[in-house]
């Protein structure tokens, strides 16, 4: 009994001792090249033996597949997605490892200053990525960038292509003689490419590439900071060529649309942060044409909910509370299509149609 009592004292001081557990501490923002792969060591502090030995492994291969910050250029990780991927990591141990933080904010490096009396060009200031390198002739590089011109739906002169250092002697290859195929996985500034070379019925090389892109478009953007519901004019907003990541949707006109959204001064406006304006509100009235075949009859109902040019929506008729549908057609308008016998199948001389 005794020596029973000494072994379990003996394992216990072990566990207090010498068997602490480790811990991966998530620091609160971290600073990452765009593109990058972000690893555990990047984005946390190790403490122990257990959770140092984690520290290449690669939670996401791409920093811009992570959900964007509260502010322009950050990225946002987690601690529940950080556990979910070393789920897939061999070997941890989670009675012996712990996780502290809560979220860590990823942003860029800070722009490089220019040598005293340099001066910026137009695109390094609008962002624009760095020049490119060179394209040989009937290379997988070439063949790379054709492909990128018809996805982005772009002139070869509205497209910029920074290919990554790493691959290039890969990228340099010839076509010829073989087939390649190139697909593309996605969406960001480096939109990532996998690149199969086939040599006959042989799968000789596989890749994948991740190019940094801008491409140039004609796009408004927000003079100052508006509000959601603004209605927007050639006051509040600008038109410019920029170069932007492939990935953004800038809207096409956009005079005479409210936000859908609060827009910062700078922005560029895409396609989500806009919509038509309301034609009209709950509770006005409008002029509601009936029509059944060639007879009209107009009269007066309100709208029981709001809508926008096209739009169908309730009405109630102001002569007998009944309600209706209809199809805004203008400010003060709506139209709605009475079904008429004949319409249905039966004429009214001859009952019935025949089907």
């Amino acid at each position: 009994m005794i020596r029973r009592v000494s072994a379990i004292l003996l394992l216990f001081a072990l566990l207090q001792g010498g068997a602490r557990a480790d811990t991966i501490t998530l620091h609160r923002s971290a600073v990452i090249e765009p593109g990058a792969a972000v690893r555990l060591s990047d984005i946390a502090d190790l403490e122990g033996p257990r959770a140092e030995a984690l520290a290449p492994f690669v939670l996401v291969d791409d920093i811009d597949e992570l959900p964007r910050g509260g502010t322009p250029g950050t990225r946002r990780l987690g601690l529940p997605f950080i556990r979910q991927r070393l789920k897939s990591a061999p070997g941890v141990n989670w009675a012996m490892l712990g996780l502290r933080g809560s979220t860590a904010l990823i942003s860029p490096p800070p722009p490089s200053r220019p040598e005293p009396g340099a001066r910026e060009t137009t695109h390094q200031k609008k962002g624009a990525a760095r020049p490119e390198q060179r394209v040989l002739p009937g290379s997988i590089r070439a063949l790379a960038r054709e492909v990128l011109i018809d996805i982005l739906k772009v002139g070869p002169e509205d497209l910029r292509v920074r290919w990554p250092d790493r691959k290039g002697a890969f990228l340099d290859e010839p076509v010829a003689g073989r087939t390649v195929h190139i697909q593309p996985l996605g969406r960001s500034s480096r939109l990532p490419l996998t690149v199969t070379v086939y040599e006959g019925d042989r799968i000789v090389r596989t890749e994948t590439v991740r190019p940094d892109i801008r491409v140039r478009r004609t796009v408004w953007v927000v003079s100052s900071a508006i509000r959601r519901g603004t209605v927007l004019s050639e006051k509040n907003t600008t038109r410019r060529s920029m170069w932007l990541e492939p990935g953004v949707s800038p809207a096409g006109e956009v005079i005479g649309k409210v936000t859908s959204r609060r827009l910062e001064a700078g922005a560029v406006i895409e396609t989500g942060d806009v919509e038509p304006p309301l034609i009209v509100r709950r509770g006005e009235i409008v002029s509601l044409d009936c029509v059944a075949g060639a007879v009209m009859l107009r009269c007066a109902a309100r709208a029981l909910e709001p809508g926008h040019a096209g739009d169908v929506i309730r009405f109630e008729l102001l002569s007998s509370k009944e309600k209706v549908t209809a199809r805004m057609s203008g400010r003060g308008r709506a139209v709605m299509v009475v079904p008429t016998a004949e319409r249905d199948g039966v004429h009214p001389e001859r009952g019935e149609g025949s089907r």
